[in-house]
């Protein structure tokens, strides 16, 4: 089932709901009780004030966010060019490490060496061959081509702390599961009450983005959405006879409403953003339901050329035979999971995906979707088998995906930390890469030894993990995993013979300010500003900014888990 956020029921059932309309501001402690009663599992914290941050510095990284995007943007277009040639080199990889053979990094550095890649991807896959979750992506990487220019849009957030020297230095680049807009567009209204506050209108933006992606889906695929839309409204899924729309009758009465965007998301965290952005959209005509990935594989149905195919009671025993692990060469037989019914003859055959270039639209309880925008599945641990399978069958869709599969994978730590200036120099121009370069910090790859001038980091994603990670190599200089495997299911033959890349990064010292978060003292803080920004077609937009504050001697500022807090820039 869906989770429409707007009617969650509270958890405490004498406790006094909130409605829309008692959803007020009136002071930063209010805001912060009013939170707390607004039907969510858990409340991020806040600061009183917003944080006397130096503007300029502000402005400087927003400047640089279009070469960001830039860059990320080229590097996903040619993972994306050169993905056949990638995935046999990691399939390679895989069969090698279930066979055991010994000489398995000397035969695979040959090949990735003697490909047609370019140095800078010969020099990704030699350093992240190992990683499973730079594998675990490149697998769901669909190769489909398209009839038309399937619509890719790059949206991506960069965080920055400001040094003790005046530096700004970048931590990392965001692509997946950026949360917190519509929240903090509500905190700067909080703030700006009191105390001039730098505009933040994030929930605004997104939500603008959101619909001009809807809209430019819609104009491409409408003669195909209307064509098939009785097509699937007559269809009746297995198992689910009655297939319910998640329009609501007064959405339809309201607007005229084609399309819905999915936000895919196992978590019950940043809620009260989700129902902000939830209103927003609904106030803009467009409907945004949150789902979870069991939800959204047990009542999708597919459609290409007039025909559906469904993807049924996916078990990850069904995808290994007995002695035959390697009959994945190609890795996904999807014809062994797509039903495809002729709508003539309903007859049921066999069905790839990828197998050509028609278009194929994705339907939500018969209802078409445009947008899957994803908050969930940065980490390996979000995988089961099945859900690869799934997610590499989206990404052959017509749907947009925030982010697709490839850009995702060009973000991902182990990249960025590896990529040098003859790199970089392949992706952006020579004064954007020195631009660029002036806000990057060292980086020690297969360093294996605690160093106090540097941090511990992975591929790993989520709050509590950099300190976890940093907290076992401090005992022991070396970071374990023991887990019981299954030499049939994909993820656990992942799991069982590849790592996590662990490389060391320079400690940022940052300049530190004076602020309180609502009902505790005032202490000396470090703020993440984050800057964000679009490309759609080619053209750059900007995202307001967001700012997680935490305690000067925090090395975690993951404002889900408790460790910082949300905050805002002040305008002075």
């Amino acid at each position: 089932m869906h989770r429409d956020l707007s009617t969650r029921e509270p958890e405490q059932k004498n406790s006094k709901v909130k409605t829309k309309k008692d959803f007020k501001i009136f002071s930063p402690q209010s805001f912060a009780e009013t939170c707390k009663e607004y039907r969510i599992f858990n409340t991020l914290r806040i600061t009183e004030k917003p944080t006397k941050f130096p503007l300029e510095k502000y402005f400087e990284v927003k400047k640089l966010q279009p070469t960001v995007n830039k860059l990320v943007d080229n590097l996903s277009i040619e993972i994306k060019e050169n993905i056949n040639i990638i995935r046999e080199i990691v399939v390679d990889a895989i069969n090698a490490k279930i066979e055991n053979k010994l000489d398995i990094h000397n035969s695979l550095e040959n090949k990735i060496n003697n490909s047609n890649l370019s140095t800078s991807l010969k020099k990704i896959l030699n350093y992240n061959i190992k990683d499973k979750t730079f594998i675990l992506f490149i697998l769901m990487v669909s190769s489909k081509k398209y009839s038309n220019d399937k619509l890719n849009i790059t949206f991506l957030r960069t965080d920055y702390i400001l040094d003790i020297n005046n530096v700004m230095k970048q931590i990392e680049i965001n692509s997946i599961a950026l949360a917190n807009y519509a929240f903090a567009e509500n905190l700067y209204k909080v703030h700006n009450t009191f105390n001039k506050t730098l505009e933040s209108i994030g929930g605004e933006e997104v939500t603008n983005m959101l619909v001009k992606c809807k809209n430019i889906y819609e104009r491409r695929y409408k003669n195909m959405i209307n064509k098939n839309k009785s097509l699937i409204q007559n269809y009746t899924i297995k198992d689910d006879d009655d297939i319910k729309e998640c329009i609501t009758k007064e959405n339809k009465e309201r607007n005229s409403i084609d399309t819905i965007v999915l936000m895919i998301d196992n978590n019950d965290d940043n809620m009260i953003d989700k129902i902000l952005l939830q209103e927003r959209c609904h106030n803009k005509g467009m409907v945004l339901i949150t789902v979870k990935i069991e939800d959204m594989m047990e009542n999708c149905t597919f459609v290409r050329n007039n025909n559906i195919f469904c993807i049924r009671c996916l078990n990850p025993n069904d995808f290994f035979e007995e002695n035959e692990l390697f009959l994945y060469k190609e890795f996904f037989d999807f014809r062994k999971k797509c039903n495809h019914k002729n709508n003539i003859t309903n007859d049921h055959n066999h069905h790839n995906p990828e197998s050509n270039k028609d278009d194929i639209l994705v339907f939500y309880k018969s209802q078409p979707i445009s947008i899957l925008y994803y908050r969930y599945f940065y980490n390996f641990t979000h995988y089961t088998t099945p859900i690869i399978i799934f997610r590499r069958i989206l990404e052959s869709t017509s749907s947009i995906s925030l982010p697709n599969i490839q850009t995702q994978i060009s973000t991902l730590k182990t990249i960025s930390s590896i990529l040098e200036e003859e790199d970089l120099k392949r992706y952006l121009s020579n004064d954007e890469t020195q631009e660029y370069q002036h806000s990057l910090v060292k980086y020690l790859l297969n360093d294996k030894k605690h160093n106090d001038d540097y941090i511990k980091k992975s591929n790993v994603e989520g709050g509590g993990n950099v300190k976890e990670l940093n907290e076992d190599y401090n005992k022991t200089n070396e970071y374990k995993n023991n887990k019981i495997y299954s030499n049939t299911d994909l993820i656990d033959i992942l799991d069982n013979n590849f790592t996590n890349n662990i490389f060391s990064m320079e400690k940022i010292i940052g300049k530190t300010f004076k602020n309180n978060f609502i009902n505790e003292e005032e202490i000396e803080i470090i703020s993440e500003i984050g800057v964000a920004g679009y490309n759609i077609k080619g053209e750059y937009t900007d995202i307001s900014y967001v700012v997680k504050t935490k305690n000067k001697d925090s090395i975690e500022c993951g404002i889900t888990k408790g460790y910082g807090g949300l905050d805002t820039i002040a305008d002075i």
